[in-house]
C-alpha cells in the first residue's frame, strides 16, 4: 500500500493583509539629549545613553532617534576637580517638548554624578 503523504497548507496571503504596512521611519523621533554643568571645568567627562545604547556628545549635547514609548535615558557626569557640581539633564524634541527635565543634578565628594530616568516619546 503506498502511504498518502500529508498535504501542506501555503500561507494565506489574506494573512499578510491583515497586518498593515508601515512606513520605515513612522514611528521615530529627533531628541537632542543635553547635560549641562554650572560650572564647566575643562577636566570634565560626560557620557549619556539612551536604553543602553551610546551618545557621542559634542559640547554636552547628542542626537538620537526614539521610537515612540518610553526609553530609559542614563548619564555619568565626572569632573576630578570640581566636588560637587551642579549639572542639568533634559531631553527634548525636535517639536519643542520637553521630554525629560532633571535641573539640580550634583556629583558627590567623589566627583561622579551617575543618574538614570525614563521618558517618554
Amino acid at each position: 500500500m503506498a502511504k498518502k503523504r500529508a498535504k501542506k497548507k501555503k500561507a494565506s496571503k489574506a494573512r499578510a493583509a491583515i497586518l498593515p504596512a508601515q512606513p520605515a521611519d513612522a514611528a521615530l523621533i529627533e531628541v537632542t539629549a543635553k547635560i549641562a554643568p554650572t560650572p564647566n571645568p575643562a577636566d570634565l567627562m560626560l557620557g549619556f545613553q539612551i536604553d543602553s545604547k551610546p551618545l557621542t556628545l559634542a559640547g554636552g549635547a547628542g542626537r538620537a532617534r526614539v521610537s515612540t514609548g518610553v526609553h530609559t535615558a542614563s548619564w555619568a557626569v565626572v569632573s576630578p576637580t570640581v566636588r560637587p557640581l551642579g549639572f542639568a539633564v533634559t531631553i527634548t524634541a525636535d517639536d519643542g517638548r520637553v521630554l525629560l527635565n532633571r535641573p539640580n543634578e550634583k556629583t558627590g565628594a567623589d566627583g561622579m554624578g551617575l543618574g538614570a530616568d525614563l521618558f517618554s516619546a
